[in-house]
């Protein structure tokens, strides 16, 4: 009897190690520059490609954005979703030391997008056929502070908590993917910085 849970406790052990493995590897790094332009007002805006991650039953975009100009730098966790956002919404996350963390969306943008839905039949069937429906797609940003971003590399984020409308979404994480985006995506950010932008080079440069 006791070989057999010793069996047993090694089965599982394998089992929960090679589930840690996957979902590392699954953890996107690699993330690129998706735009860097120069707004009317003279603020040059970097933003990182988007990550999709599942926030308990609600699907979301994130991407870092980072805006500048002669006297500042700042940092924003951009997040996109069909789930309702509005200004003020809350952000929280848990860093791996438990420090909790608390953002508050400074800036929510809706527009209406095309998107498919599956077709079903009496019973709840899928029939396999999708039409497009327009529906509102929120777009927030959330103001992240230096401070933050350090704690976030330093400790990685185990847990998210987003607002919509009176409850919350939330999700935990072992991996650490979202403080792993982060992380790369300031690394990311802060490099494009120091590259010169082609709206700004001077036209007789290099001629």
């Amino acid at each position: 009897m006791n070989r057999i849970k010793i069996t047993v406790v090694i089965i599982l052990t394998i089992l929960l190690s090679y589930s840690c493995s996957t979902m590392k590897n699954n953890v996107r790094t690699n993330v690129k520059i998706s735009s860097d332009l120069i707004g009317q007002n003279g603020i040059r805006r970097i933003i990182t490609e988007p990550v999709d991650m599942q926030i308990g039953d609600a699907s979301y975009k994130f991407n870092m954005i980072l805006d500048l100009s002669v006297n500042s730098k700042k940092y924003y966790l951009g997040v996109a979703s069909t789930s309702k956002m509005q200004e003020n919404n809350v952000l929280l996350l848990k860093l791996g030391n438990n420090e909790n963390v608390k953002l508050t969306a400074s800036d929510v943008k809706v527009e209406k997008v095309n998107m498919p839905k599956d077709l079903t039949i009496l019973g709840g069937k899928q029939i396999g056929l999708s039409i497009n429906r327009n529906v509102d797609y929120y777009s927030a940003l959330f103001d992240v502070d230096t401070k933050v971003l350090e704690g976030i590399k330093n400790h990685g984020i185990i847990k998210m908590r987003i607002e919509y409308m009176d409850t919350f979404f939330e999700q935990n994480w072992w991996s650490n993917e979202l403080g792993k985006y982060i992380t790369e995506s300031r690394k990311m950010l802060d490099e494009q910085s120091k590259k010169p932008n082609k709206a700004r080079t001077p036209i007789e440069d290099g001629f």
